[in-house]
């Protein structure tokens, strides 16, 4: 089986004219028109698998530099891409390890560990904030002097 990359046919053309095309020159195995994903619209270039060598290079001698309107078709061999080294997958892409510029996960307050956000929302004494849950919500903390970790929050009774 010989592989063949034909460029330069109309964006129009489908499979079967392709086919047509390139039939009475030898058998067709498999044929691959190359369109965009999100439109489906042909590139103007494919692959056809001849099932002979023969019949892919008759092809080759009789539509190569064939015009097609303002395009000149191409047809020639086409080039065996190396197998990967990590199998059929296409290599992936490596991310740099996180960083805490998205805070500390989860939870937190008042500039403490945790929460969206680090000092993003300041209150007027500077201190900071962020929300989130996991940590701490209590602003009643040991470390903090500011005048609004002294007062009590009432409690609900149930």
């Amino acid at each position: 089986m010989t592989k063949l990359f034909v460029v330069g046919f109309p964006r129009e053309m489908d499979e079967m004219t392709l086919a047509q095309l390139f039939g009475p020159h030898g058998d067709i195995d498999i044929l691959t028109i190359v369109r965009d994903k999100f439109t489906k619209q042909s590139k103007g270039f494919g692959f056809i698998h001849m099932k002979d060598a023969e019949g892919a290079q008759l092809a080759i001698e009789a539509l190569d530099g064939k015009e097609f309107g303002d395009r000149k078709l191409e047809v020639r061999i086409a080039e065996d891409k190396p197998a990967p080294v990590n199998g059929n997958r296409a290599p992936q892409k490596r991310f740099p390890p996180r960083n805490n510029s998205y805070g500390n996960s989860g939870g937190g307050y008042d500039n403490k560990p945790g929460g969206y956000g680090s000092n993003s929302y300041n209150k007027r004494d500077g201190s900071g904030s962020s929300y989130g849950g996991g940590n701490s919500y209590n602003r009643n903390t040991d470390n903090d002097q500011s005048a609004d970790a002294k007062k009590k929050r009432p409690r609900l009774s149930k």
